[in-house]
Order: structure tokens, then C-alpha cells, then sequence
């Protein structure tokens, strides 16, 4: 996809399409059946610019949202809210500690 090829690939189902960006003939060829892989690889044999923009929409999936920077800035979002509500508890020490865990 990032050089700008068609990409074939088994339909995962929605959930999983839907986390990656997959749009079945937008920017992917998706298929579940040997059959349906035959049915679409002939229509875009016979269809040259319908083959070029899925592997153009592809391309730009790709540098858009599968890149190291997008999953860097990703992760960092995940991990930014704290793991805990901060309350307050006394330790042995009789300092206070300010946690309680998340719901």
C-alpha cells in the first residue's frame, strides 16, 4: 500500500477493518472466498483506473495513519491520563500517598 500497490487481503470483518482504515474497493480489496477474490481481480483487470485509485486511496491511508509517528503520538495519547485517582492514604511511614485505583 505505502507504494502505491493494490493491496489484497482477507476481510478480517468490521471491528478489525474499521481499526485499520480498510474500506473494502475505496482503499483495499477485501475479500472472504476464493470466488469473490476471482470476481474482484476481474473487475479490476478490466477497470485500469478503478485499480489505480484503490492503490492511490491506499497510499494515502498509510502515510496518513500507519506511520511511526501517528502510532507514537497514538500510544502517547493512551498513556497520558493517569492510571489512578489520587485520594489520599497514610503509609507505614506516615507520609500520605495520594492513589486509588481506577474504575
Amino acid at each position: 500500500m505505502a507504494c502505491g500497490c493494490t493491496l489484497f487481503t482477507w476481510d478480517q470483518g468490521k471491528i478489525e477493518n474499521d481499526a485499520v482504515g480498510f474500506v473494502d474497493m475505496h482503499n483495499v480489496v477485501l475479500y472472504k472466498s476464493m470466488d469473490e477474490l476471482i470476481e474482484k481481480l476481474t473487475i479490476l483487470r478490466n477497470d485500469d483506473s478503478l485499480t489505480k485509485k484503490i492503490a492511490l486511496n491506499g497510499q494515502v491511508l498509510v502515510q496518513h495513519s500507519h506511520t511511526w509517528s501517528h502510532a507514537a503520538k497514538t500510544i502517547t495519547q493512551l498513556i497520558e491520563p493517569p492510571l489512578r485517582e489520587k485520594t489520599c492514604i497514610k503509609s507505614l511511614f506516615g507520609l500520605k500517598k495520594n492513589y486509588k485505583l481506577k474504575k
